[in-house]
């Protein structure tokens, strides 16, 4: 049986990840977590569930246009945060797509947000 899950992060860095997703998990947030945008394409795939929000860290990443059309399709469409670094440029399709984050933000101030925006997508 496939995990449900309230908010789906993807994140390359396992310190990112594993700090997120702890805290959230405190929190009382069901999450699942991943390294690649891939990954998570595959579990939604599989699971057929996507979560109400999902953050995916784009920091140093690339992202294609492909990566990012599952999180805008169907009629269950998540609440996306994009986590960017302070002098990267958002694509205007990110902008379309969702939120986007700037760091330096504290783990503190990132959980609050999604944790209200899981709850704002639960009402």
């Amino acid at each position: 049986m496939m995990v449900q899950a309230d908010l789906l992060l993807v994140s390359p860095y396992w310190r990112t990840r594993a700090y997120l997703r702890a805290q959230l998990k405190e929190e009382g947030v069901a999450v699942v977590a991943f390294s690649s945008i891939s990954d998570a394409r595959r579990w939604v795939k599989a699971s057929g569930h996507i979560p109400r929000v999902v953050l995916v860290d784009l920091w140093r990443q690339i992202v294609r246009d492909r990566d990012l059309e599952w999180l805008r399709s169907g009629s269950s469409s998540p609440v996306v945060f994009f986590l960017l670094g302070a002098s990267e440029a958002a694509p205007r399709k990110l902008e379309r797509i969702g939120r986007v984050l700037r760091r330096p933000v504290s783990v503190g101030e990132l959980v609050e947000r999604l944790k209200r925006a899981v709850a704002e997508a639960a009402a």
